[in-house]
C-alpha cells in the first residue's frame, strides 16, 4: 500500500518543473516511512534522475509521515485514486515538494529579481497585511516569505502555502482587475476551516 502511494506521488511530480534545487540527505531506518522513500526512489530516479528523485521523495516522505500516521498512510493505498480524500492529503504534499525540495524543514523562500510583482493585502477585520510576492515567470510566489505554488489566470491568481506546523493548506484566490481576495484554510490534519475575504494593493509594481 505505500509502494502505492509513493507511484502516485512520482506520477503527478514527473509532469511538474523543479524550481529550485537544494542538497539534501537521505538517512532512514527500516519502517513503512523507508518503504515508501526506497519504492519512490527506485520508481522515480529513471524519469526523474537519481538527484531529483532523491530531493523529492525524501520530501513528500517526510512531510506525509510528519503529519499522518503510518495507518492512515497505508490505508490510502486501498482507495481509488481518484477518491477526494486521497488526493486531499497527497495533493498539498506533491505541490509543495515540487516547487521546494525542503519544504518539510523550511517553507521561507525570499524571492529575488525585476520583474516580480509586490503586493499589501489586507484581510476585513484583522489589523496584519500579508505581504505577497508573484514571479509568473516561474510561477512561484511566497506569503510573508513562505514559499507558496501559484497558478496564474488571465483575471486571477491561485496561490496555495502551508501553515507552519502543515495542519492547514491556505488558498487564495486574487482578482487580478479588482485587487480583491478571497483566503481560505483546507484542513490537512483535522476539518477546522477558516476563510477571509479582503483587498490587495500593489506595493511597488503596476497591477
Amino acid at each position: 500500500m505505500i509502494k502505492t502511494i509513493a507511484k502516485i506521488l512520482l506520477a503527478i511530480a514527473i509532469l511538474w518543473t523543479l524550481a529550485f534545487i537544494f542538497k539534501l540527505g537521505s538517512s532512514f531506518a527500516a519502517s513503512p516511512k523507508s518503504e515508501m522513500y526506497n519504492s519512490c526512489y527506485e520508481d522515480g530516479k529513471s524519469n526523474l534522475g537519481k538527484a531529483r528523485a532523491k530531493q523529492f521523495c525524501k520530501c513528500s516522505t517526510e512531510m506525509l509521515f510528519g503529519v499522518y500516521d503510518a495507518e492512515t498512510l497505508m490505508d490510502l493505498g486501498s482507495v481509488s485514486d481518484d477518491t477526494s480524500w486521497k488526493r486531499d492529503i497527497l495533493d498539498p504534499t506533491i505541490r509543495h515538494c515540487n516547487i521546494n525540495p525542503n519544504a518539510h524543514e523550511n517553507t521561507y523562500l525570499e524571492l529575488k529579481g525585476n520583474d516580480l510583482l509586490k503586493l499589501d493585502c489586507k484581510q476585513q477585520g484583522l489589523s496584519a497585511n500579508k505581504k505577497i510576492i508573484i514571479d509568473t515567470s516561474s510561477r512561484i510566489a511566497t506569503v510573508n516569505k513562505k514559499v507558496a505554488h501559484l497558478k496564474p489566470y488571465d483575471d486571477a491568481f491561485k496561490i496555495f502555502y502551508f501553515t507552519d506546523n502543515f495542519s492547514h493548506e491556505v488558498r487564495l484566490y486574487i482578482n487580478r482587475n479588482t485587487g480583491e481576495f478571497n483566503e481560505y484554510w483546507e484542513a490537512h490534519i483535522d476539518r477546522e476551516l477558516f476563510d477571509w475575504d479582503g483587498m490587495c494593493k500593489v506595493s511597488q509594481q503596476i497591477f
